[in-house]
């Protein structure tokens, strides 16, 4: 009976090492599988660079350059407020968009081209009948552009996606300008004119964006603008032509619930 005793405590002794050290194996990977279902059913997910597109918010900031088509030019310069926007190219803007899937982003935006105030003197008459006189003549104006467009990603996932988009929308053009002078003796004369002009217009574009980071997107575009025609102003009878664009976008909400 003794020698049974002292069997089974022997036995019991090698046997707890065994079933310690399974325990301790068990117990990390029991935690493991833990923080796999925590994270898993926790309420907001880690967005993807490459894959997670769909239902993202976008904030952009853009910068381009237009270059008006040459059958657009007008004939004549603008003889009237002295505008010439076939000189000036740039120009600014925002942009709002929204995934509605990986593949299909819909947009909304303006831009603002603006034509730098220019005044250049024309003549200056010393001794002159009316005694001394300076004449010159000055102009100013702009373009705002506001847009509702689409983008079709060929590629769904990945850091770098080409696409094709197409856009509709209007642009207002103003320009101001005209001659005047000062007659030292009799005082200053002037003659200012502006005209405004609207366009309607259809946009087709082609591009790519890349995304280097999880808030930031980069879009490299070029595009063609087709406008009505108008009257002349600022030199041009449409605003129609090439644009290449480069938007800065700001993912919004790269955490989904």
């Amino acid at each position: 009976m003794t020698k049974l005793i002292l069997w089974t405590v022997l036995i019991a002794i090698s046997i707890s090492p065994i079933i310690q050290a399974q325990n301790i194996k068990k117990e990390p990977l029991t935690r493991a599988e833990r923080a796999v279902a925590e994270f898993e059913q926790a309420p907001r997910i880690l967005d993807s660079l490459t894959k997670v597109y769909k239902k993202r918010w976008s904030a952009g900031i853009l910068y381009g350059q237009q270059f008006v088509a040459s059958f657009n030019q007008a004939p004549t310069p603008d003889t009237i407020t002295f505008a010439d926007f076939m000189g000036h190219r740039a120009f600014f803007g925002l942009e709002g968009s929204y995934f509605v899937t990986n593949r299909l982003q819909l947009l909304a935006g303006f831009s603002v081209l603006l034509l730098p105030r220019n005044q250049e003197i024309g003549s200056i008459v010393v001794n002159g009948s009316n005694g001394t006189q300076i004449e010159g003549k000055g102009s100013g104006g702009a373009m705002i552009n506001l847009g509702l467009g689409g983008k079709y990603f060929l590629i769904s996932q990945g850091f770098t996606r080409p696409y094709i988009g197409g856009k509709l929308g209007a642009i207002r053009a103003v320009a101001k300008g005209g001659k005047g002078g000062v007659t030292f003796g009799q005082g200053r004369f002037q003659e200012v004119s502006e005209r405004k002009e609207s366009y309607g217009y259809l946009g087709l574009s082609a591009g790519f964006t890349y995304r280097p980071v999880l808030g930031l997107m980069f879009d490299f575009n070029l595009g063609y603008l087709y406008t009505n025609q108008s009257d002349n102003i600022g030199g041009i009878v449409s605003p129609g032509g090439l644009t290449g664009t480069v938007t800065l976008h700001f993912m919004i909400n790269t955490m989904k619930k």
